[in-house]
């Protein structure tokens, strides 16, 4: 008796247990992100120029994810990155709402910080260590958004 052809590849795999290693595994995209990113200290006009004219076309984890906009790099003066970043200039299409929350470092002693393993130990062997990380709302201005 022959067996059933598959209509997936995770039904292909089931077919397969026991006579393959392949491991599958579900990735989740993200459709019509917006994000601002406030950055300090160094050299910024260099870096502000280098996002203007990309060496290569920016994407959001894959080649084939694009990004719908141009980057809009802008040095501004600020008191810190929250204030940064309520200067943001959003593009004139966008009508929906935005989630106006930060990630910055947190104090140690902050009950509320969330861990997050992504402060760069080796990057070819993929080791990264734990930092703690404070979510912080931020306000967009209304003349700012629209």
């Amino acid at each position: 008796m022959r067996p059933q052809t598959p209509q997936s590849r995770p039904e292909a795999l089931e077919q397969a247990r026991g006579r393959s290693n392949v491991t599958i595994t579900l990735r989740d995209y993200r459709c019509g992100p917006l994000f601002g990113v406030a950055v300090w200290g160094g050299e910024l006009p260099p870096l502000a120029e280098a996002l203007r004219h990309p060496v290569f076309v920016p994407y959001l984890g894959r080649k084939s994810c694009p990004l719908a906009a141009p980057l809009d790099p802008r040095i501004v003066t600020a008191d810190g990155p929250g204030q940064a970043l309520a200067l943001l200039r959003l593009p004139p299409w966008h009508g929906g709402a935005v989630a106006r929350v930060m990630a910055c470092d947190a104090d140690p002693a902050d009950a509320a910080a969330e861990t997050r393993h992504d402060r760069v130990i080796d990057r070819r062997r993929w080791h990264f260590a734990p930092r703690r990380v404070a979510m912080v709302p931020v306000e967009i201005a209304p003349e700012v958004a629209g």
